[in-house]
């Protein structure tokens, strides 16, 4: 209050900042803040808890949705380039250096072994952990490989695959 933001109900923002907490909030209020105030402590006029209270709710929507979408893209990515690659390559390609640019096959194992191993030199998931057990290949096939990737790790191998590997799963 002797920084100029109004409090409507005291109850219900000592919910809020026990629940959110102060410091989480505090990012949302520099956008109430005189903009004369270099060091953005003071409030514009007419500023109240409940406007920082309904950015920080609008916030958190939008990053939820902002999530889905991502989930949405990333999963239909790697399914792409899983059932693409497999289709016409076979399911190992991911393995295989002729289906990538010249010289860049050493990278894509690296990043392969990094999504499948873990520092301890376990395998990540069980899934990849019942593989290993009843079979003898060295690598996963493209389908799980694709699964423990991050979204990161998928986009460069869409971005380092040969063309013709490309063209199919863009």
């Amino acid at each position: 209050r002797e920084r100029g933001l109004s409090i409507a109900d005291e109850a219900l923002a000592r919910q809020h900042l026990e629940r959110i907490s102060y410091y989480r909030l505090s990012g949302y209020t520099r956008y109430f803040t005189r903009p004369d105030d270099e060091l953005k402590e003071h409030f514009r006029d007419g500023v109240s808890f409940e406007h920082v209270i309904a950015l920080y709710i609008f916030d958190s929507k939008l990053r939820a949705l902002l999530s889905e979408a991502f989930e949405r893209i990333e999963i239909a990515l790697k399914g792409s380039i899983a059932y693409h690659g497999t289709i016409s390559n076979g399911p190992f390609w991911i393995t295989e250096a002729a289906n990538f640019d010249a010289g860049r096959h050493p990278e894509m194992m690296k990043l392969v072994m990094e999504a499948v191993i873990a520092p301890d030199g376990k395998h990540k998931t069980q899934f990849l952990d019942a593989f290993y057990r009843k079979y003898s290949d060295n690598y996963p096939p493209a389908w799980m490989i694709t699964e423990v990737l991050s979204f990161h790790g998928a986009s460069i191998i869409f971005k380092l695959s040969r063309g013709s590997i490309r063209k199919l799963i863009g």
